[in-house]
């Protein structure tokens, strides 16, 4: 009688177990690891590397290109100025009339250049100026004859070139080898600057042969002085490290005034004044495809020793225009992949920093560059949330067509014709002298979703398998950059093969997947698609087929060799 109840309870014992134990292990098998959204989000609170302009500084304070210096060497005018103003000075009217006084114009001379032009936008030493001042030498020969009846032995004078200011005056007596210089007790200026001069009473004596010269310094102006980059050039950055070769233009309107014939008139361009000029542009020797026109006339052999520009033109406002080409390189510091920048979460689950390290590592010292942008495939305009850089300087961007492609995806810039087009921006980098590296950060919403599914190779669901995602090559996380990488928390396919992670950049992304730590395989996804299915060539075996009957296996034989000592024993 004990041996059959003990057999019936034995019977009792392995129905329970073969139906509880695989219900428990189903019940945890159908709920590993299936992760709601908390889960598999994002850390925000990640430690991130900050920057300052301690870390960096700027080399030029304001967008000012280094435009050398213009000087003249010589000069050329001739045209008498003023010394009959019958209305102002009839007495002076009577003495040229009566033939007293005879007044001729010997000339304008070039003497020397006082001032130059000039402007070095990194040596603030340096006196900045936008005129050239010159020193001239206008003559007269005077004869006058006071035995002539009721002469008054003065004259007036005023050169034509204006503005002007008189420095010094001479006279020379024709009997005499000796010039000397009149102080400023023996001639006046009247309102309008005419210089009036006694010469009867300087030379006390009847009749009069002498020359005056008049020292004075006159101002030219290279009006509208720039050095610019050519509107045209289009400067895409492709590379990590590029060399771009834009052209420039160099420009200005040379401008001499003189007097109108009507002093009551405003003043004329100095048409029959010439001069010659050299321009000494900064950094002259790095250019290269250089022409010179002015007017619109082209000027051949007009460099000189050491690269410096010889023209002759009038100062009538001719243009000066002067086009080159010269060389720069750009060099984004450890930028992760094409995505040309570090990337972190900074605020919530979804406001997210691309920040980019611009560097210009050669060219002219003087230039900066500006307008070179690059395309960012990743971020769409109403993303946007702000920009800005360390230096304060301007970053602008708008709305672009891109195309994403299978390319793309292994970071090739080559597209095929395959491509799809995608929304992105084109983003204009700050301008940057060389040795600069200006930070600049567009601060976005990242506003995507990944959705994987994960199956095997009959396409059923695979469930518990851990993935990894990788962004331009580096871990995803609340922080990608080279060096430094904060991954987001371990992900797993749920019941459905389903992985959800949200609030992600937009893009490709390469995913490694896992069982326990095994690598199953790699696949590319990107957040275009609606769901990104991932088919594995795990071979298809319910799970619950094998843990039951392994259970079921492990349960019969218990129960065989229990049985078969019991009855040993009996």
């Amino acid at each position: 009688m004990m041996n059959t109840n003990y057999r019936k309870y034995l019977v009792v014992v392995f129905v329970i177990l073969s139906s509880i134990i695989p219900l428990i292990f189903m019940d945890d098998l159908f709920n590993y690891n299936s992760l709601d959204r908390e889960n598999i989000n994002i850390n925000i609170d990640p430690k991130i590397q900050d920057f300052s302009k301690d870390d960096y500084t700027p080399i030029l304070d304001v967008p000012e290109q280094g435009l050398g210096n213009i000087t003249i060497t010589k000069l050329t005018f001739n045209e008498e100025g003023f010394f009959n103003l019958s209305e102002r000075y009839p007495n002076l009217d009577d003495d040229l009339i009566s033939g007293a006084l005879n007044i001729t114009y010997l000339g304008t001379q070039y003497m020397q250049t006082n001032e130059i032009a000039q402007f070095n936008n990194l040596d603030k030493s340096l006196l900045e100026s936008d005129e050239i001042t010159v020193l001239i030498n206008e003559s007269l020969s005077v004869q006058y004859n006071s035995s002539i009846g009721g002469s008054e032995g003065y004259l007036i004078y005023n050169p034509k070139l204006l503005p002007l200011v008189l420095k010094q005056v001479f006279v020379q007596n024709e009997s005499s080898s000796i010039i000397e210089e009149l102080s400023e007790d023996e001639y006046s200026l009247d309102a309008d600057d005419y210089l009036v001069f006694d010469y009867q009473n300087y030379f006390q004596d009847s009749f009069h042969n002498f020359s005056i010269y008049f020292i004075f310094e006159y101002k030219l102006t290279p009006a509208g002085w720039e050095l610019a980059l050519e509107p045209n050039n289009i400067l895409t950055l492709t590379q990590q490290e590029q060399t771009f070769s834009p052209s420039f233009y160099y420009n200005f309107t040379l401008i001499g005034l003189k007097r109108s014939d009507n002093i009551t008139l405003p003043p004329l361009l100095a048409d029959n004044l010439v001069v010659e000029i050299i321009v000494n542009p900064l950094d002259k020797n790095l250019f290269y495809d250089q022409q010179l026109k002015i007017n619109d006339q082209v000027v051949n052999d007009f460099l000189e020793q050491d690269n410096l520009i010889n023209v002759t033109m009038s100062a009538d406002a001719k243009l000066f225009s002067f086009t080159f080409k010269t060389n720069f390189t750009l060099r984004f510091e450890d930028p992760v992949g094409y995505s040309w920048a570090i990337d972190r979460l900074i605020e919530g689950r979804n406001v997210r920093e691309r920040i980019y390290f611009p560097s210009l590592i050669s060219g002219p010292e003087h230039i900066y560059l500006e307008n070179v942008t690059l395309i960012e495939s990743t971020i769409i305009l109403n993303q946007v949330i702000s920009n800005s850089s360390l230096f304060n300087r301007p970053v602008n961007y708008y709305d672009v067509i891109v195309f994403i492609t299978q390319a793309s995806v292994d970071y090739s810039l080559i597209f095929t014709e395959n491509a799809v087009k995608r929304k992105g921006l084109r983003l204009t980098i700050p301008y940057l002298i060389v040795g600069e590296t200006n930070p600049f950060l567009i601060k976005y919403d990242a506003s995507n979703d990944l959705k994987i599914v994960i199956t095997d190779n009959i396409r059923m669901p695979l469930i518990g398998y851990r993935i990894e995602l990788l962004y331009f090559g580096k871990v995803f996380g609340t922080y990608i950059s080279n060096d430094l990488n904060q991954p987001m928390a371990p992900a797993y396919s749920n019941e459905n093969g389903e992985i959800l992670i949200e609030n992600v950049p937009n893009g490709n992304y390469t995913v490694k997947i896992y069982q326990d730590d095994v690598i199953i395989m790699e696949a590319l996804i990107n957040t275009f698609s609606e769901v990104n299915y991932i088919n594995t060539n795990v071979p298809y075996f319910p799970l619950w087929i094998l843990i039951f009957g392994s259970m079921n296996g492990a349960l019969i034989l218990i129960g065989l060799i229990i049985y078969f000592n019991h009855k040993r024993r009996s």
